[in-house]
């Protein structure tokens, strides 16, 4: 479409005015959505951080960026343990925030990524990143899904063992009175049981479950 400039002023016609504005509007790139492996596998990584009992973050902010997923053991502590999801992209980026976290935190630092990065891996530590090279765990996507997996059934099976065995020891309870024991005396046979920290309840009712049967 050619358009020759003039001195002089004409009414257009409106469908040929929108077609020309068109032409002179600014092409910008969409907006490209995080890959969906990335944010899936940091869903995965806070949960299990959740269920662990750690404070879990994403996007954890420091000086060279952000770090995809952190564990802390208190909301005041630094991060323990550091996560850096590689589905994609710039592998080196990502190494080089993992060890910027080591450096200063002394964290715990993984790399999750695809099977065939360990060799990219091996291959940069043995250079730039040498002084992370004992330190750097690597797993993988399929990993992060089996551990996944596996420690939602565990919580789901603790769960409902520890509901069964909470209502066996009411019963058991009900049953020392009627003997004539004092009810603290449960204390002595189940001492872990009436502690304050859920963890330990946990594992108490988990540990009696069989006991109770």
């Amino acid at each position: 479409m050619r358009f020759k400039a003039g001195l002089s002023f004409r009414k257009l016609d409106s469908a040929l005015a929108l077609d020309v504005i068109a032409k002179f509007k600014e092409k910008r790139e969409p907006e490209v959505p995080e890959p969906s492996v990335h944010k899936e596998i940091k869903q995965k990584l806070l949960e299990i951080g959740n269920l662990q009992n750690h404070i879990a973050e994403e996007e954890y902010s420091f000086d060279l960026g952000k770090l995809d997923v952190v564990w802390r053991r208190v909301q005041q502590s630094v991060p323990t343990y550091v996560f850096e999801v590689h589905v994609r992209g710039d592998l080196y980026h990502d190494l080089a925030k993992l060890k910027h976290a080591f450096d200063l935190w002394n964290s715990h630092i993984f790399l999750v990524g695809n099977e065939a990065d360990p060799d990219r891996i091996s291959e940069l530590t043995r250079g730039s990143f040498h002084e992370i090279k004992r330190h750097l765990k690597f797993i993988s996507l399929a990993k992060v899904r089996e551990l996944h997996a596996r420690k939602k059934a565990l919580i789901n099976l603790e769960t409902r063992t520890g509901n069964v065995t909470i209502v066996k020891l009411k019963w058991l309870l009900s049953w020392l009175k009627i003997r004539g024991h004092r009810t603290n005396s449960a204390h002595l046979i189940f001492p872990t049981i009436f502690c304050s920290d859920s963890s330990r309840v946990h594992y108490s009712l988990s540990r009696l479950a069989t006991f109770l049967r």
